[in-house]
């Protein structure tokens, strides 16, 4: 570490005593004039050995083979994890001045040098920020219900090493079901090398989303109508069940009572018995163009979308067929 900081002193020893020899006579900026701007803080990834001032130096209008002597003039070792390297606006700046006189001098391009007071140079480390952790958990929350308004609040996140490299991923294990109320989830950490480390994140989530609610006492039995009911926003978060949807209640009649603002779920709701048996049908048949129906008896009970046999009294003969609406059998 110390041989790192003898070299940038003697470095800058030499910038000062070239300076004082050779130094030209300072000159406006102009239009053509190329400039190197040296950033106040610089993150370098942690697989670098070394800093060099390529890494602290935006050019611009500064040709490609000016620059390249620049680039690779080393100035320490790159910082370990958890450490900084500070530099001086006068040191850097007797660094960079005999490399640019040269340039003036073998080039004739001039170019204009800006270095703020302090420079600092961190590692680049693994980070994990609570904004990306929120937006990625709610994509995946996203998948399972696309519906719900979901909110994350009180979100924590696991303190991961500084040692963790750099190009290391992450993702979220989240279970297929939706998590309820307050939640802990493990966040998987990929490494550089294929290992993998597994963390934990918790917090409280808040879902919310449109259900059926019903706008009047309902009867256990009864058909409900489309005027029955009004969809609402509701806090969704604990509950067991899934709201029904429209066509769901459509098919269906209400399996118990529900009262005036109770949300409509699914396991208040049952089939609403479409056939019985003994009951006239119409059959029919027929493909793309033409249509045929014909009268007959159910030979059993069903719902839309069951299978039923079906008698026709004119024939005598049974067939089967697909229940597809209230009295209506369709023969494929």
């Amino acid at each position: 570490m110390l041989a790192n900081w003898l070299i940038v002193g003697a470095m800058a020893t030499v910038g000062t005593l070239l300076g004082a020899i050779s130094a030209p006579a300072a000159h406006a900026e102009t239009e053509g004039d190329g400039s190197i701007q040296v950033k106040s803080v610089t993150e370098i990834d942690g697989t670098r050995p070394e800093i060099t001032l390529g890494d602290l130096m935006i050019a611009r209008n500064v040709s490609e083979s000016a620059l390249h002597g620049l680039r690779s003039v080393r100035l320490a070792d790159s910082p370990r994890a958890g450490e900084t390297r500070t530099f001086t606006a006068m040191a850097l700046e007797q660094i960079f001045r005999p490399y640019l006189r040269e340039i003036e001098a073998r080039r004739g391009e001039r170019i204009n040098l800006r270095v703020p007071t302090r420079v600092t140079v961190v590692r680049k480390t693994f980070r994990i920020s609570p904004e990306e952790v929120e937006a990625e958990l709610k994509a995946q929350l996203k998948e399972l219900c696309s519906e719900c308004v979901i909110e994350i609040t009180d979100l924590k996140l696991p303190a991961v090493p500084t040692s963790i490299p750099s190009g290391s991923s992450w993702k979220i294990r989240l279970r297929h079901d939706m998590p309820k109320g307050s939640f802990s989830l493990p966040l998987e950490v990929n490494h550089e090398d294929s290992s993998k480390r597994t963390y934990w994140i918790s917090g409280q989530l808040n879902i919310r989303r449109e259900v059926p609610v019903a706008s009047r006492s309902i009867s256990s039995g009864e058909k409900i109508q489309p005027n029955d009911f009004t969809l609402q926003m509701r806090d969704v978060t604990f509950e067991n069940d899934t709201a029904a949807s429209q066509a769901e209640i459509a098919n269906s009649v209400a399996a118990r009572t529900l009262g005036a603002g109770q949300v409509v779920w699914r396991n208040a709701l049952k089939k609403e018995m479409a056939v019985k048996l003994g009951d006239a049908v119409k059959v029919m048949a027929g493909q793309d163009g033409w249509q045929v129906s014909i009268d007959g008896v159910a030979q059993g009970s069903g719902y839309i979308g069951d299978m039923i046999r079906v008698k026709i009294p004119r024939t005598q003969k049974v067939v089967s067929g697909l229940l597809t609406e209230k009295g209506q059998v369709e023969v494929r």
